[in-house]
């Protein structure tokens, strides 16, 4: 993210802004020829950058408040000619002229810093508001930007803004200081009455399906662990560490942000691109996001050995942390509430106890699959207590038939959940960052990290019940073919995770003694050679297809967890994931361990990838080899491995 601080002057004196006293530093604004210089800099390094579309050529305009800038109509027509798109982060309080000349070819969207009432004049009240009308008249995207401070934490008034112009996302956080502390911020001891204020907007805000960003970053400590998993559930983004934005100023200096502004470089021009940018700020900055401490607890924090959380904002710790006081400084001291740290997981013994549970089953086919070891024994060592789940389509054929279910809802969100339960819980794992940040597999984090659960190595096997109608659909599409295999190509997740078309082809093409029989949705390529079954089977018919054949060959989707369930011997291609997470030891598994890899968890990891050298380093003989072998195991050995009978 670059941004542009055309000026640092603004027409609102807000008492928590962190951009406090740098109009004394820049009293000018940005030139046009320095503007021009930052373009063409920018343009020279994406010119070997591989970006989709709507990644390219985005900067943002702020301050101050930009649009102070004597030419801002004039920098808005020039982005236009050069083809960027911009996100203006403004108080709302400029001409309503301006927006006549505006148009959607070069504004993505507006972040307007929106306060109570008191902090307006009359004038300046009517002004904002005339604004964001004829913004969302015009269809323009607006987030509103509310921050919690210890004298703004009623968020009454910008619901009311939201419901008024069709607002449906709003960026928050709580006030961080200013480069010498002269602004309003939280300091430690305001915390625990911020984070109650927080939790009950967050939950407003879910209430109301407004969508919600959450800017900076907080320590993950001064949470519950139920108020983390509220916040990470219910906003887009919700970070324990922060990312260099880069604030390039009028002069062409660049911060890392403005409350980090000794961070700085005296021109951005002199990086060859924005990567380079960031990787320096992100390097310069290390020290004091890994080596110093913000409390005592920080030293034994699992969340600062997994780099997870880096205690909080940078200034705050390099001003008021434990390492730069010298003091013995915990977060005991203001908080008399358990946090994060002193309260731990529920154990087994805590879950069982209760009577009546709600679980949201998250994710795809394969995230609701690998939770099925956890219900089962959750069921087993409690087997009256009553199991209400809700989930989304794809997984009411994997969950319907469970015996350890109670009620099963399909939905969207989680309105089942408003309703008399004991405890709610969520198998979202993935707001841990599995593969960056564990070395076991995910059923073992979703039991032991999300319910407190430790599974046995037997009580691993994956669930699914299957229907007798399911089982004879198998049966007579088996029967019809000899030595069946099947086959599956595309991961509903990513397109990291696909081989070469061409090599399926020639896999299959070297199988003369053994029928192929290719699964997936209706769309995808298919192999030539193998039998076209795309988009005609169910989720349960596709796993006792699976439980039926002879071997399952593909990449990391759903079938892969079928074979655990069915005891099917696999060979499973793995791209952006790792089969340390999502892999089954009684699989033949081919990862190359590129020093990308696994990228699924790492931001752009989803997005495609321009070499997607770790598959395409997988070679058609590999593959092919890796099958005869599997095809020669017997199955004595399989049921010998303690995996679940045919």
């Amino acid at each position: 993210m670059v941004n542009l601080m055309l000026t640092y002057h603004c027409n609102m004196n807000c008492d928590f802004c962190f951009a406090k006293g740098q109009n004394k530093l820049f009293p000018q604004e940005m030139s046009i020829e320095n503007l021009n210089k930052v373009l063409n800099w920018f343009e020279k390094g994406e010119a070997g950058r591989q970006l989709p579309q709507q990644r390219r050529k985005k900067i943002s305009l702020l301050g101050g408040e930009p649009t102070l800038h004597s030419k801002f109509l004039e920098i808005i027509d020039l982005l236009r000619q050069r083809g960027f798109k911009t996100t203006i982060f403004s108080n709302g309080i400029f001409p309503s002229e301006y927006i006549k000349h505006l148009d959607h070819n070069v504004i993505n969207g507006f972040v307007i810093n929106y306060n109570p009432e008191k902090h307006y004049t009359k004038e300046n009240y009517k002004r904002v508001h005339e604004n964001l009308r004829l913004l969302s008249e015009q269809k323009y995207p607006i987030k509103l930007s509310y921050n919690i401070s210890p004298t703004n934490y009623d968020p009454g008034y910008i619901f009311k803004a939201c419901k008024e112009y069709n607002i449906n996302v709003l960026r928050f956080c709580i006030a961080s200081p200013n480069i010498d502390q002269s602004n309003v911020f939280a300091e430690y001891k305001d915390y625990r009455k911020l984070i109650k204020k927080m939790i009950e907007f967050v939950k407003e805000a879910k209430k109301k399906k407004i969508k919600l960003t959450f800017d900076c970053c907080m320590p993950w400590c001064l949470l519950t662990k139920e108020e983390l998993l509220i916040i990470k559930k219910y906003s887009q983004i919700f970070k324990g560490t922060c990312d260099p934005p880069a604030d390039i100023n009028p002069d062409l200096s660049v911060y890392y942000c403005l409350p980090q502004s000794w961070v700085k470089v005296k021109n951005v021009t002199d990086f060859g691109s924005v990567d380079d940018m960031l990787k320096y700020f992100k390097e310069h900055t290390n020290k004091i996001r890994w080596e110093y401490d913000t409390f005592i607890e920080c030293k034994d924090c699992i969340y600062k050995k997994r780099k997870m959380c880096q205690g909080g904002c940078l200034a705050m710790k390099e001003k008021f942390g434990y390492t730069a006081t010298g003091k013995r400084l915990s977060n005991k001291d203001f908080f008399k509430e358990d946090s994060l740290q002193q309260q731990k997981a529920d154990t087994k013994e805590e879950i069982t106890a209760l009577k009546k549970i709600g679980i949201r089953i998250w994710g795809g086919i394969g995230d609701g699959m690998m939770f099925s070891p956890t219900l089962r024994k959750i069921k087993q060592l409690n087997p009256s207590m009553k199991i209400y789940c809700v989930g989304g389509k794809n997984h009411r054929e994997i969950f319907e038939n469970s015996p350890y279910i109670d009620k099963f809802t399909i939905s969207p969100d989680n309105s089942a959940f408003e309703g008399d339960f004991d405890k709610a819980y969520s198998t979202n794992y993935r707001i841990l960052e599995p593969s960056l940040n564990f070395k076991k597999h995910g059923i073992d984090i979703i039991a032991e990290e999300l319910f407190g659960i430790k599974l046995d190595e037997d009580e691993k096997r994956i669930d699914v019940f299957l229907e007798k109608e399911d089982e004879q659909f198998a049966k007579r599409v088996i029967s019809k073919h000899k030595n069946p295999v099947i086959l599956a190509i595309s991961s509903q997740t990513s397109t990291n995770q696909e081989w070469d078309i061409q090599k399926w082809k020639e896999l299959v093409s070297r199988f003369d003694d053994y029928t192929f029989i290719q699964l997936g949705v209706q769309g995808e390529p298919h192999v030539m050679g193998s039998i076209n079954m795309l988009g005609k089977t169910t989720v349960r018919q596709a796993v006792a297809l699976v439980k039926y054949a002879k071997l399952f060959v593909g990449v990391d989707s759903f079938l892969n967890h079928a074979t655990n369930a069915t005891a099917t011997p696999g060979v499973v291609l793995f791209g952006n994931s790792t089969p340390v997470i999502w892999g089954y030891k009684s699989n033949t598994n081919i990862y190359r361990g590129f020093s990308c890899q696994p990228c699924v968890d790492k931001e752009g990891g989803l997005e495609p990838c321009s070499h997607k050298k770790c598959l395409n380093d997988i070679n058609v003989d590999e593959v092919y080899y890796a099958v005869r072998a599997k095809l020669r195991e017997p199955v004595a050995k399989m049921l010998a491995a303690g995996e679940m009978q045919k």
